[in-house]
């Protein structure tokens, strides 16, 4: 407990002190801030990282710096009663539901979900993030924006190791930071700028099979329901990690259209839909029926570890499978695996020192190879 009180001393201090070629120009709208008049409801930070976090003091600061962007954030009792009211324990998404109780009771028209996917406050510490911005209102909800991340205090120790960051409070305050940051950003201009990023080559899927007659993500409007991975590895919780970083990959591609994983989870439920071995055609089939989707993406996670000692490197590994609804058949498949230290020759410059980091990478490799 005392290591948490003082954690959260520094981390409010700390935070005191501070690919292919796009479609034409003429096809695509110019971007533009999605929102006149924004009232943001910030959910509680769900907590993925597997062990005791301070996610109440993160949710605080986080607040914090929204607000000193100017954006008029719901305030947290009417949130709580509204949450109460409809029994609501997962803050990891929105349903259609929720989000139409909080347009009708608190005029909210939009939702922030933001899980914390890794939290570790040993020294050298690191923590990693994933959000994403839900519109909501009378007609349902809509993912508009999402990012994921991850910051490790010795991942740019530089001479001397001068900038090693020892102290969790000072890292878990740079990663919201640029948390609010990047969502300030989109909100001023509507633009997602890591959507369609080339990824190295060290981190491009080791197998990857399309359908001849699969669409390039890119190209014609498609609606794509992301589903949780099953998890084969140690790691808890981490198929709905690489699910929820996937959807940080594909969010911002011309044309893609991401359902709310609030209400795939309500139609999961409300179907006691079971992917025993995958997912199958009718299974996909019937979510097409239910969400209006033409692809779902599902997979697997094999390997997620993070370093445990300096000498070792994080591990990660997944398959992809997307299933065309309309087709009823396999769209793609990918495998993808590799470690922070892959293709890192001199002085471990380009290492990647957490799981999270090097999932994003993957992810975006798989994205990427779609879009080809």
């Amino acid at each position: 407990m005392r290591r948490w009180m003082a954690m959260t001393g520094s981390l409010l201090g700390a935070a005191a002190l501070l690919a292919t070629a796009s479609p034409p120009a003429a096809a695509v709208a110019p971007p533009a801030p999605p929102f006149t008049e924004l009232r943001l409801a910030l959910l509680p930070i769900d907590n993925l990282s597997g062990g005791s976090a301070p996610v109440d003091e993160i949710h605080a600061v986080l607040a914090g710096m929204l607000a000193a962007q100017g954006i008029t954030l719901v305030d947290a009792e009417p949130l709580r009663a509204v949450l109460a009211s409809r029994r609501t324990r997962w803050v990891g998404g929105v349903d259609a539901g929720l989000g139409r109780t909080l347009w009708e009771e608190q005029r909210t028209n939009a939702v922030l979900v933001t899980n914390l996917d890794m939290f570790e406050g040993a020294s050298p510490p690191r923590i990693g993030l994933s959000a994403r911005l839900v519109r909501t209102g009378p007609d349902g909800v809509q993912v508009l924006w999402a990012t994921a991340f991850a910051l490790a205090g010795e991942e740019q120790p530089g001479l001397l190791e001068l900038k090693l960051v020892e102290d969790p409070g000072v890292l878990t305050a740079r990663a919201l930071e640029r948390l609010a940051a990047e969502l300030g950003a989109f909100l001023q201009t509507g633009v997602v700028p890591h959507a369609g990023r080339a990824p190295q080559k060290r981190f491009r899927p080791r197998a990857f099979h399309a359908a001849p007659e699969a669409e390039p993500l890119g190209g014609e409007p498609l609606r794509v329901a992301v589903l949780p991975f099953s998890n084969d590895s140690s790691r808890r919780q981490a198929g709905e990690i690489v699910s929820n970083r996937s959807i940080a990959a594909l969010v911002g591609i011309p044309g893609l259209t991401i359902v709310e994983p609030g209400e795939v989870r309500r139609v999961l439920l409300e179907t006691r839909m079971i992917q025993e071995g995958g997912l199958t055609y009718a299974q996909a089939e019937l979510l097409r029926g239910l969400l209006g989707v033409d692809l779902v993406l599902t997979g697997t996670v094999f390997d997620y570890s993070d370093p445990g000692t300096a000498d070792e490197a994080p591990m990660v590994g997944f398959t992809t499978t997307v299933i065309d609804a309309r087709r009823r058949q396999v769209a793609s498949v990918s495998f993808s695996h590799g470690t922070g230290r892959d293709g890192v020759r001199f002085f471990d410059v380009g290492e990647i020192r957490t799981a999270d980091r090097l999932a994003d990478e993957l992810l975006r490799g798989v994205a990427d190879a779609q879009r080809r």
